[in-house]
């Protein structure tokens, strides 16, 4: 099947989108389409079917489990020092569902898991809304991604805090069409919760002349010492920087991408030149030969990273070339990047990836945008596969068995595909608002 560049124009105005001013993007006046009351009901059908999937396959295996339980002893008290790993702000969904039990970790879990899928169904209903999508069709297409996702990507998408993040962070997408301002306060809340949304700024820098740059990032950075300062206040400035502390001590987590040939290699290795261990940071780590130069590598990538972003800001503020479309591919790109460089590569950062994606098949269906979706279901499956079903297979050298790595080294060749894939549907959107404004 030959995936169109982009779905019908159903709008007269709609090619105007793309070189609207920041400032009156959220007053285009496009009719909103709606979805009929049966289409409507059929996917909130599929939803809950998919999630009856979920709920089964989080019932396969108890490891997953861990981190609940983890939670759980952070937020009952009973181990005062755990989570000081997360921001703060990070764990308060935690804290909130703790607070509607009976203090027991029976129900702790549950409902911990209908917390999630608590947000997951608002974001869910948020997409068949529809706000700003140009027909039916991409309300649909966006629908069905996350309905299928959740499935795909298995336990983490319920037994982690990551989907709170990921959510903020589409909805901060969702606002760059409507409310760009918006998007800064969103982005900021992200931040505070999880540290890496704060590299997706740059993606709401207009022209440096431009009112609307100055709002966004002023709302951002307004957000951010109201929520700093409620945490120093509440927790002490250490809780503030402990987030910041725990990330220097880390090695090479053995998912990452710079760690995957140690890994193969170790998978090769019976001289016991390589060992995995239980580190300090609280993940499973590889230590070896070349594994220094790894974790050099990653360092590397990661200031490059930032680089490519500060240099995205420039020509924005430079060009003024600012457009939702192109602020939107330059999150979903600086996603990948961030996982890719990280030094870490924890099973449920797959989770970070849907929810953009989803906004982006609603507000932007172009042939970048449909790859990229079906390529990170197929890597959550993936990543479902090594974790939690072969998991174990990988924490003594040598390998238990070979179906974990093989896996493991699938999965990250993918998501450097996707990362290549996805830096170039920036750099395309990039090209494409500048020489709109030439």
């Amino acid at each position: 099947m030959t995936i169109p560049q982009s779905l019908p124009d159903t709008s007269p105005a709609q090619g105007d989108v793309s070189t609207v001013s920041p400032d009156k993007v959220g007053n285009l006046g496009f009719p909103r389409p709606r979805l009929g009351v049966g289409i409507g009901a059929v996917l909130w059908g599929a939803w809950l079917i998919s999630r009856v999937l979920l709920l089964r396959l989080t019932s396969m295996n108890e490891w997953t489990t861990g981190d609940v339980h983890y939670y759980f002893l952070g937020v009952s008290g009973l181990a005062p020092e755990a989570m000081r790993e997360y921001p703060a702000v990070g764990v308060w969904p935690a804290h909130l569902v703790y607070f509607f039990t009976d203090g027991s970790i029976e129900q702790y879990l549950p409902q911990f898991i209908g917390a999630c899928l608590l947000i997951d169904a608002v974001f869910f209903a948020v997409l068949l809304r529809g706000v700003s999508a140009s027909s039916s069709c991409t309300i649909i297409s966006a629908a069905l991604m996350w309905i299928v996702f959740a499935p795909a990507t298995g336990a983490t998408f319920v037994h982690r805090l990551d989907l709170y993040p990921a959510v903020i962070v589409a909805l901060a997408g969702l606002s760059l069409f409507t409310r760009p301002a918006v998007s800064g306060a969103l982005l900021a809340l992200a931040t505070m919760i999880k540290l890496w949304p704060v590299a997706l700024t740059a993606g709401l820098v207009s022209g440096w002349k431009n009112r609307s740059t100055y709002v966004s990032l002023g709302w951002f950075s307004f957000s951010l010492v109201i929520l700093g300062a409620l945490v120093a206040v509440t927790g002490g400035f250490s809780r503030l920087t402990s987030p910041l502390e725990y990330q220097d001590e880390r090695g090479l987590q053995i998912e990452s991408i710079a760690a995957t040939p140690f890994m193969f290699a170790a998978s090769q290795d019976h001289s016991g030149s390589y060992a995995v261990w239980y580190a300090p940071s609280k993940s499973f780590e590889i230590t070896g030969p070349g594994v220094d130069i790894g974790l050099q590598l990653s360092t590397t990538v990661m200031v490059c990273t930032v680089l490519a972003g500060i240099a995205w800001a420039l020509v924005m503020a430079w060009k003024n070339a600012w457009t939702p479309h192109a602020a939107l591919s330059f999150f979903i790109a600086m996603i990948f990047l961030l996982i890719t460089a990280n030094k870490v590569f924890s099973p449920q950062y797959i989770v970070w990836l849907g929810p953009i994606l989803a906004v982006a098949l609603l507000l932007h269906p172009v042939r970048y945008v449909y790859v990229l979706a079906a390529g990170v279901c197929a890597v959550a499956v993936m990543g479902q596969v090594i974790y939690p079903f072969h998991y174990d297979e990988m924490l003594t050298v040598p390998f238990a068995a070979s179906t974990g790595i093989t896996m493991l080294v699938l999965r990250n060749l993918s998501i450097l595909v996707l990362t290549i894939i996805a830096c170039s549907f920036a750099y395309s959107e990039l090209r494409r608002a500048v020489a709109q404004r030439s």
